[in-house]
């Protein structure tokens, strides 16, 4: 990538934000994913994986209340993240909410992350600032550090505030 301080929305509809910030690309979803929102996903993916040389990730944070992808979506999350398992370095999932609907969503993704036996490290979390925490401790330091844990943060909460504007524009 040419700048360690690149941050591009690169898409947004009434329940999706999607951006890159340095190696990571990162979502914020409100619903599960449209055909739409997966088509920008994953050539976000592409487009990254093939500007940097180095290893990338992806962090998406998911409303508790949205429903659950059904398997066409599954599907194109896995072939996207199959696509370039050589170069991640970290997924990293952050279900906010509390009570018992967000934390078994939480295990839910945990359980499915295990299942795709992915060769690189995914974890799940309840919160943005432990989410980005560990991204950028799974991002090697050679060369451009990306986007620092303090950017991501800044973009998901960019996201979280067009995503607010939309609903209160209704």
């Amino acid at each position: 990538m040419s700048s360690t301080r690149q941050r591009a929305m690169l898409y947004s509809d009434r329940e999706h934000c999607l951006a890159v910030a340095g190696r990571t690309v990162v979502s914020f979803s409100l619903q599960p994913p449209s055909p739409g929102f997966l088509r920008a996903w994953a050539a976000a993916m592409d487009r990254l994986a093939q500007q940097s040389s180095e290893p990338i990730s992806a962090l998406t944070v998911i409303d508790s209340s949205a429903r659950v992808p059904d398997d066409a979506a599954k599907a194109d999350i896995r072939n996207t993240v199959l696509r370039h398992q050589k170069q991640m370095c970290a997924l990293a999932y952050v279900i906010e909410g509390q009570g018992f609907t967000a934390a078994a969503m939480r295990s839910a993704i945990s359980f499915i992350s295990l299942l795709g036996r992915y060769p690189f490290p995914q974890k799940t979390f309840a919160n943005i600032a432990g989410a980005t925490a560990w991204t950028m401790q799974q991002l090697p330091t050679e060369g451009s550090m990306g986007a620092s844990a303090v950017e991501l943060i800044s973009v998901l909460e960019a996201m979280r505030r067009q995503l607010a504007r939309v609903a209160v524009a209704g």
